[in-house]
Formats: structure tokens, C-alpha cells, sequence
């Protein structure tokens, strides 16, 4: 839970999500309707990047006090970013504390994608 004065941000292994430093995070949001999801800022990542590990963090909503940050327990979560065309893709990630689930959606070459990972079978 957050208090007052904290914020949820990812922060993981690509230079566009901070590369593992809790001060170069990027801050997610949520609303009454959709909490407990937690929905990053969009960044805009390389096409070949590949697989990039994230993890969700509580700290101060001003990033100032990094060393503070509560990290996500377990292992670290995973996206695999679509292979286009372009040289750019443009992804947001969806995910609830503490549970594997990540919903995402990529705008790359024009479209716009969505999917998840870690989702349990139908």
C-alpha cells in the first residue's frame, strides 16, 4: 500500500525504465475503477530490445529518496518486446502488486498491439 506522499513506479534492466536505479523510475497511475492495476508512463524503447526484466516499487512520489524504495518481492517480471519494422516501439505495461500477471500495449510501425504475459491458462 501506498501513503501519503509515495507513488508506484517500474524500474528495470532497459536504459528507458531506468536501468535497475530507483531514481530514473517511471511513475505509473490508476483510478478507482481499475485498482489494484497499476499502469506505466508509455516509453519508447529500441524494436530489437528484446526481453527487459522490470519490477514494481513504492517511494517518495518525488523520486528523491531512492534508497527508501520498497521493492516487489519474488522473481523479476519479463516483457518481450515485438520485433518491427521501425526502429522504435512505444510500450505501456499493466500489473498488480505482487501478482505475475502483466497486460501490456505497444504501438510500433502504425499499429497499436496489446497482450499479456504471465496470464494463467483460460
Amino acid at each position: 500500500a501506498t501513503k501519503p506522499g509515495e507513488a508506484v513506479f517500474v524500474v528495470g534492466s532497459a536504459p528507458e525504465i531506468g536501468a535497475w536505479d530507483p531514481s530514473k523510475a517511471v511513475p505509473c497511475l490508476t483510478s478507482a475503477k481499475v485498482f489494484p492495476n497499476w499502469t506505466s508512463q508509455t516509453v519508447t524503447l529500441p524494436a530489437k530490445t528484446g526481453n527487459i526484466e522490470f519490477k514494481v516499487l513504492v517511494q517518495a512520489a518525488d523520486g528523491k529518496k531512492p534508497a527508501s524504495a520498497r521493492w516487489e518481492g519474488g522473481p523479476n517480471r519479463c516483457l518481450t518486446i515485438p520485433q518491427g519494422k521501425g526502429g522504435l516501439v512505444q510500450l505501456s505495461a499493466s500489473c498488480s502488486w505482487g501478482l505475475p500477471e502483466v497486460m501490456y500495449r505497444t504501438k510500433m510501425d502504425g499499429a497499436t498491439v496489446g497482450g499479456g504475459q504471465g496470464l494463467p491458462p483460460a
